[in-house]
């Protein structure tokens, strides 16, 4: 239940659950506890949990033969922690406790070498895995990431196409002078549709400098100077999501305004069921969701999509509703 409500992405904003006691105790365990695992983990990368009263047997009918205990979970601060790969943490961890009394070195990656990142982490080269504290996990999983994007949400130095009303360039300028000056440019966006119909989003990352933490296409990202919007989109797909052999197809335009932050945005969509792998520093999280539920999600909450979304997703369901105009659905359903 944990499990399915807690983890990354979770919609949950507070928390609290009444539990065995001993089960409780788990999560709230630290290094130096014997209790301390794989669970404790898991939860604590992305809450901070909190007993507030432990209840008694007597407390029930019929009485149990156990303690329980209340817990308030509480999401951790924004950027408390590095950006990391969540599940190549998660694989790390997993191999790791699934034999406890090993030594880490005898079960972790080859490259880089373990004595060296012990040393940086302040590690005996023997330590085992109930050693290690939260912060050390996070710092070991960025150590093994080796995405080359793992640090880098966004550059301020990046260099784009200034364009006019007309989307004609008319000179070229850096993110940052862009965005401070409200300047047009080139974006494109992606939607990824698996083989059940279902559409992939990304949620963005707190590290980024525009719309942090908010939902978003599958893929998207500003055209540098002197490249096509497709040879863009192929690009993002690539760095976002590891995602390539993609056949794009465009779905719609639409002009700069400042509703989208100035930006002439070329949508696309492309079919994929793969794997996808993305750095740490550009996507928080990724999910497949049903068209049905997307929409549902757009009409309740908007606040919770970046703003140039919204049109990409309306013109991918009208583009969507006239190649399927025979089906009462936009697809077949997963």
């Amino acid at each position: 239940m944990l499990q399915n409500f807690l983890s990354r992405p979770s919609a949950v904003e507070r928390a609290v659950v009444m539990l065995q006691k001993e089960f409780i105790d788990r999560i709230l365990a630290t290094p130096d506890d014997d209790a301390f695992g794989l669970l404790s983990l898991r939860i604590q990368k992305n809450w901070i949990p909190r007993a507030l009263k432990t209840i008694p047997p007597e407390a029930f009918h019929p009485r149990p033969r156990i303690d329980s205990t209340v817990m308030l979970l509480t999401p951790r601060p924004a950027r408390e922690l590095p950006p990391y790969d969540d599940r190549l943490m998660d694989e790390l961890m997993r191999k790791a406790f699934s034999q406890r009394r090993k030594q880490l070195k005898k079960q972790l990656p080859a490259s880089p070498p373990w004595e060296g990142v012990a040393a940086s982490l302040g590690l005996s080269p023997s330590a085992r895995a109930e050693e290690l504290n939260l912060s050390q996990w996070v710092e070991l999983a960025r150590v093994y990431d080796t995405n080359p994007l793992k640090d880098v949400a966004q550059s301020g130095d990046e260099l784009f196409d200034i364009v006019d009303e007309l989307n004609q360039v008319t000179g070229q300028g850096t993110r940052r002078e862009i965005h401070e000056g409200s300047l047009r440019h080139r974006a494109v966006h992606i939607f990824l549709v698996n083989k059940h119909g279902a559409v992939l989003l990304q949620k963005r990352s707190l590290w980024k400098d525009r719309q942090p933490g908010k939902w978003d296409s599958s893929a998207a990202g500003h055209l540098d100077a002197g490249e096509s919007y497709e040879e863009a989109a192929v690009r993002e797909l690539k760095e976002e999501l590891g995602v390539s052999g993609c056949g794009l197809q465009k779905i719609a335009d639409f002009d700069a305004g400042e509703n989208n932050g100035w930006e002439f945005i070329s949508l696309y969509e492309g079919r994929y069921s793969g794997k996808v792998r993305f750095p740490a520093a550009e996507v928080d999280s990724v999910q497949w969701f049903t068209p049905e539920q997307i929409q549902a999600w757009v009409e309740r909450r908007p606040q919770d999509f970046s703003p140039a979304f919204i049109p990409c997703w309306n013109a991918w369901l009208v583009a969507n509703r006239k190649n399927h105009s025979n089906s009462n659905t936009y697809h077949d359903k997963p």
